[in-house]
């Protein structure tokens, strides 16, 4: 079985500052393919886990500051 989780959420917190925030969950469960000998099955289970958080500042018409994090388990 594969599963997906994905959480986004974006916030104004002024006129100026902006935050983004992204969470990705990606589990899989293989219990492996049938095989002449009983425990030689060959499956995999994995779980990969994402994270971002992005802030920008506007300071003006022609000029932003933007600060980017990411985390990958």
């Amino acid at each position: 079985s594969f599963n997906r989780l994905l959480l986004k959420g974006d916030i104004n917190l002024t006129d100026r500052d902006r935050i983004s925030l992204r969470f990705l969950q990606d589990r899989s469960r293989d219990p492996g393919a049938p095989t002449a000998i009983a425990g030689n099955e060959v499956g995999t289970n994995v779980d990969n886990y994402n994270g971002a958080v992005n802030y920008i500042r506007t300071f003006g018409a022609r000029e932003t500051n933007e600060f980017r994090f990411s985390y990958v388990d």
